[in-house]
């Protein structure tokens, strides 16, 4: 059994490389590759693999999440702002870590009562998920 999460992720890399080589139009390829490339800090890259991704899959939420992180990451915060907002609007119920994404774009940009505010509804989502799972 592999252990290594780097071996992991450079063999999902592979793999989705090669599925696109078979169907270019395959967005959870271009995802995880975005996924990839962000943890390598190729920003052009991820944002590239992140936007064909949403292109391809514009109702996904995750998908622009994590391009909305990845332009943030990039410095791209205004830009990322408006993919994680997106997100929230494609999703009926944002999951707690949308929520905590917009607030460290609202962080970034100086907006700190609009921090606090994401993130009190972060902490209410995070303990609803708890109650429900009987935590």
């Amino acid at each position: 059994m592999n252990n290594s999460p780097w071996k992991s992720t450079k063999k999902a890399f592979k793999f989705s490389q090669k599925a696109l080589s078979i169907d270019e139009t395959d967005a959870q390829s271009h995802h995880l590759i975005n996924g990839v490339k962000l943890s390598m800090k190729k920003y052009e890259k991820a944002i590239a693999s992140g936007k064909r991704a949403v292109e391809l899959y514009p109702n996904e939420a995750y998908y622009q999440l994590l391009l909305g992180g990845t332009l943030k990451d990039a410095g791209r915060i205004y830009e990322g702002t408006a993919c994680v907002k997106q997100a929230m609007r494609l999703s009926p119920f944002p999951p707690y870590y949308d929520y905590h994404r917009l607030s460290v774009c609202y962080l970034q940009r100086g907006q700190y009562e609009d921090v606090l505010k994401e993130l009190k509804k972060a902490l209410q989502w995070a303990h609803r998920l708890l109650l429900s799972t009987g935590a």
